[in-house]
């Protein structure tokens, strides 16, 4: 006999904690696009760091920069096709719809700490670039 008393958790989303509720694409369409963009992004620095760190040629690690991005093509259809992927994944493992708002939410949170990131080298470059044209013409006067 059930307890009267008892009452089941509620999500934020008024989705019973747990309660079995089947993931859909649409869940996970903005997310699965989020994913896709920070996946890029993490090559194209990743390359980009790992060959100037190689002291290569600006225009060289500019392109490897161009390279490490994804094709247009490939890009959408992973943006595409990703969401039902990950539903169906979901779904196979059980993951529950309470973890939704999580889930949803971390890569583009990861993303704009990964651009932060970036952002924060890139600008401790251009200083030490700075410093040193500057150095580099005081010792010519």
């Amino acid at each position: 006999m059930a307890d009267a008393n008892f009452a089941p958790a509620v999500g934020v989303d008024g989705v019973p904690v747990d309660a079995v509720v089947q993931w859909t694409a649409e869940d996970l369409r903005q997310c699965s696009v989020e994913l896709v963009e920070l996946i890029e992004s993490w090559r194209v620095d990743s390359h980009s760091k790992h060959a100037a760190a190689g002291k290569l040629p600006a225009i060289v690690v500019e392109q490897i920069a161009r390279d490490a991005a994804f094709p247009p093509a490939s890009k959408k259809s992973l943006s595409t096709s990703s969401p039902a992927t990950l539903a169906k994944a979901f779904n196979a493992l059980n993951v529950p719809i309470a973890l939704k708002s999580i889930i949803t939410t971390a890569p583009a949170l990861a993303y704009l700490i990964v651009r932060d990131l970036q952002t924060s080298s890139r600008i401790e470059k251009l200083i030490a670039e700075s410093k040193a044209t500057s150095e580099t013409e005081n010792k010519s006067v």
